[in-house]
């Protein structure tokens, strides 16, 4: 499986399993913790301490559990937040043009 696809995957994972859609994320990841994570994940395994870098809002042990995974599959999850904050983007703007237009 090519990496694109690999993220495509993980990011309907997350949304099928975990209910983790775009309008979650509007909801419970607005302080731009989605694109944070995807910058800080891949580079978890240069830290002593990722604690410090949990995005706001997110379970500190799940955090953890994501830092702890080999590099290809934290560049995966990488991959499918930045997928997740361009829907949570796409979403907002979609219902900023409803009430423009509305």
């Amino acid at each position: 499986m090519t990496g694109i696809e690999e993220i495509a995957k993980e990011r309907k994972k997350q949304i099928s399993e975990e209910h983790k859609s775009a309008e979650f994320d509007v909801l419970v990841n607005s302080e731009s913790q989605l694109l944070s994570a995807a910058l800080l994940l891949p580079l978890a395994h240069f830290r002593k301490n990722n604690d410090e870098y949990c995005p706001e809002g997110w379970n500190l042990q799940e955090w953890r559990e994501l830092c702890c995974k080999p590099q290809r599959e934290r560049l995966i999850l990488a991959g499918a937040l930045l997928a997740a904050e361009i829907d949570r983007i796409d979403l907002i703007n979609e219902a900023r043009g409803k009430q423009t237009k509305g």
